[in-house]
């Protein structure tokens, strides 16, 4: 039997510094790179602006906290419910409770949740959600989170052919909450060797995207004004040149 771990880094998370920390960061001066008031009042905004002009890019650093550093990492988790787990979200709830979802796509093919309370260091409760009365698919590969007007919803994709089909998960106020699960099925039949999912929202309504592995083309996932939908699937193609 495979031996699953959950495995956390920390990359120095916070900082708090100052104008003069910024301006003069690690003996490397940079107040020939950027201007600032030398005097505030509280609660006053700070700009900060860059002397550099026509730059193909930009990075603003505050000395601390960069992700380019080795990270210091350590098991959270070992012998937790997780067999061949796939993708991983890590969320911050409404009452600032964090969450860390994931998927096996091993039987039993379950939902699992982690539960940390108000702080990343503490060790984290698993809880297996079930796998919904075999709703959720083998091998999902794509799961995704939204919020919307306070209510909680993922989505998640995944099966092996031609079992594929796309997963809605309904939290309620709360990531807390045991979901209510819709089988979306394979809409237009345009689910094949998924991969990865990413939710977003423009102009009011709600789209998604992932890659069909065997084909290589990047479908788009319409909800229209509700998430709760199920989206129109549009094959836009192989992005390859």
């Amino acid at each position: 039997m495979n031996n699953f771990k959950l495995f956390m880094t920390n990359f120095l998370r916070g900082a708090i510094f100052t104008i003069a920390s910024l301006l003069c960061c690690g003996n490397v001066a940079l107040a020939q790179y950027v201007t600032a008031p030398d005097t505030v009042c509280i609660n006053q905004d700070v700009t900060l602006t860059s002397t550099i002009n026509n730059g193909q890019s930009y990075y603003w650093g505050t000395c601390s906290g960069y992700l380019e550093r080795n990270p210091i990492g350590g098991v959270v988790a070992a012998n937790a419910p997780l067999s061949n787990p796939s993708v991983v979200k890590l969320l911050k709830d409404n009452d600032s409770s964090y969450y860390l979802f994931t998927i096996n796509t091993a039987s039993p093919y379950n939902l699992i949740k982690y539960s940390f309370g108000k702080s990343l260091s503490n060790l984290p409760t698993p809880t297996s959600l079930g796998n919904f009365a075999s709703k959720v698919p083998a091998s999902s590969t794509g799961l995704d989170f939204m919020q919307v007007a306070g209510n909680w919803y993922a989505i998640s994709i995944g099966g092996i052919g031609p079992n594929y089909k796309l997963i809605r998960y309904e939290f309620g106020n709360s990531l807390n909450n045991v979901p209510a699960v819709v089988d979306m099925g394979n809409p237009a039949s345009l689910i094949s060797f998924p991969q990865d999912l990413s939710l977003f929202t423009e102009g009011g309504n709600y789209y998604g995207h992932y890659f069909n592995l065997a084909s290589g083309n990047l479908i788009r996932l319409n909800f229209g004004a509700s998430i709760a939908n199920v989206p129109a699937i549009t094959d836009l193609g192989n992005m390859d040149p």
